[in-house]
C-alpha cells in the first residue's frame, strides 16, 4: 500500500526518517510509526548497538542458599544502563524496586507485541481510507467469480472478511 513498487521498500531506520520527513501527516501510519520508534524501537536499537559495538552491560548478581534443603536462589538485577535505555519499564512498574533481567526480557517481548499492534491499528485505518473493496466485490460478483465477504448481523450488510477476523483478534 505504501510502496506500490516493492523495490522502494525501506528498512526501519530509513522509514523512520521518511515518516518524519516528506510523509509526515500523509498517513495515519506515520504518526503511529513515529511514536513507536521514539517510545520503544529507538531505545532498543541504541541499546543493541551499544552492546555490539561499544561495551557489554554489567548486571548485578545476588542470591542466597538455604543449607537445610540446598535451595539456591539467584537474582540478576538489571544494570542502571539498561534501565536508562528502557525507562518505560520503570514508569510502568513503579511498585517494583528491583527489575530482574528475566523480567526485562519478558517485558521487552510483551512490549514488542504492543507496539506491533499499535502500528497494525494505524495501517488498518489507512487501508480502510483507501479501500476499493466494494468496487472489486461488485466486479467479482458480476463475473461470477469467487468473492469473500462477511455478513454483519447488526448492519445487515456485507463487509470484508478481514473485518470479521480483525474484530475477533481485537475482541470487539
Amino acid at each position: 500500500m505504501y510502496f506500490p513498487n516493492k523495490e522502494n521498500t525501506l528498512y526501519w531506520t530509513k522509514l523512520s526518517k521518511k515518516v518524519r520527513g516528506d510523509w509526515k501527516g500523509k498517513y495515519e501510519f506515520c504518526s503511529a510509526f513515529d511514536q513507536v520508534d521514539r517510545r520503544f524501537v529507538g531505545h532498543l536499537y541504541n541499546y543493541r548497538s551499544r552492546l555490539l559495538h561499544n561495551k557489554r552491560d554489567k548486571h548485578e548478581f545476588s542470591g542466597f542458599l538455604k543449607s537445610h534443603n540446598f535451595e539456591v536462589r539467584l537474582l540478576i538485577s538489571c544494570s542502571d544502563v539498561s534501565l536508562k535505555h528502557f525507562s518505560l519499564i520503570s514508569e510502568e512498574n513503579i511498585e517494583n524496586k528491583i527489575i530482574t533481567l528475566c523480567y526485562l526480557s519478558s517485558w521487552l517481548i510483551k512490549r514488542t507485541f504492543i507496539e506491533i499492534e499499535s502500528i497494525l491499528d494505524s495501517i488498518k485505518i489507512d487501508f480502510e481510507k483507501d479501500s476499493k473493496y466494494f468496487e472489486k466485490l461488485g466486479k467479482k460478483i458480476a463475473k461470477n467469480e469467487l468473492a469473500f465477504a462477511s455478513f454483519n448481523q447488526k448492519s445487515k450488510s456485507l463487509e470484508p472478511a478481514s473485518s470479521l477476523l480483525w474484530k475477533k483478534y481485537k475482541k470487539i
